[in-house]
């Protein structure tokens, strides 16, 4: 019943391993966690197979490089990504295979997505892969990205995607 309040402040660079979440956990980001070309980490931030998550605020920024995912959570529940910037992952064109800034894939409800600004990928913005698990992507702007804004695919249901702004993209859906 306890919970980890985990408070960055400063400029953290990904090495061969991402920030992994765990239960319970809650990242308040004051700063910058940043990928470089030494990173060898295929996510920024990750989680797998966990509860009561969340990560907001900062800046995560991709250097422009392109097979990285900001965030990348993979059979999780109850996670929630607010009012960040995720930035640089790669050039809109050509379309670069695991370049999503942020990725949610299985776990069970719910999956949340706020107040984000994402701005530069050479894949999607926000690909959601949820058979099952509820959504809510809501007041985000996605903009320079090869595929959609928000990308509700691979049989996502019960998901509400609302009072996003989606510009300036190379496909839309």
């Amino acid at each position: 019943n306890n919970v980890i309040v985990l408070h960055l402040n400063g400029t953290f660079t990904v090495g061969s391993s991402p920030l992994n979440l765990y239960n319970n956990t809650c990242v308040l980001l004051d700063g910058t966690i940043q990928i470089n070309n030494s990173t060898t980490a295929s996510a920024a931030v990750r989680a797998d197979s966990q509860t009561r998550i969340s990560i907001s605020g900062g800046i995560i920024d991709g250097g422009n490089r392109t097979g990285r995912n900001a965030i990348y959570f993979t059979s999780c529940s109850m996670a929630q990504v607010d009012g960040m910037t995720l930035r640089n992952f790669g050039p809109e064109n050509p379309r670069s295979g695991g370049s999503d800034i942020i990725h949610f894939s299985g776990g069970s409800t719910p999956y949340i997505v706020t107040r984000c600004y994402l701005n530069g990928g050479s894949s999607r913005g926000i690909w959601l892969q949820l058979n099952g698990p509820k959504s809510v992507i809501s007041d985000n702007e996605v903009t320079a990205v090869n595929q959609d804004g928000v990308d509700c695919d691979s049989s996502t249901k019960g998901c509400v995607a609302k009072y996003n702004y989606c510009h300036d993209l190379t496909r839309y859906g």
